[in-house]
């Protein structure tokens, strides 16, 4: 997994806003890496309709505000009874 950061790191440049502040889009590894989850059960999120996704150049990319709904939409855990 560290490889695969290291690898986005140095091509994260292709989907930044324009003063190249903050992403504008993640593709699928990074999505995973940022939420703690696989790329395969980001893709299973897409299936299932949990997770906004699009193609752009035969990539799949998540755009920020996709990314929060996902998280905003993930149940809260209750706390346990003592």
């Amino acid at each position: 997994m560290e490889r695969i950061a290291e690898q986005l790191k140095s091509t994260t440049a292709h989907f930044t806003d324009r003063n190249n502040r903050l992403p504008a889009a993640s593709r699928i590894e990074e999505f995973a890496i940022n939420n703690g989850i696989s790329r395969s059960q980001a893709y299973k999120e897409i299936a299932a309709g949990r997770l906004i996704a699009r193609k752009v150049a035969g990539r799949t990319i998540i755009l920020p505000e996709d990314e929060q709904s996902w998280r905003d939409s993930l149940p809260k855990l209750q706390p346990r009874a003592a």
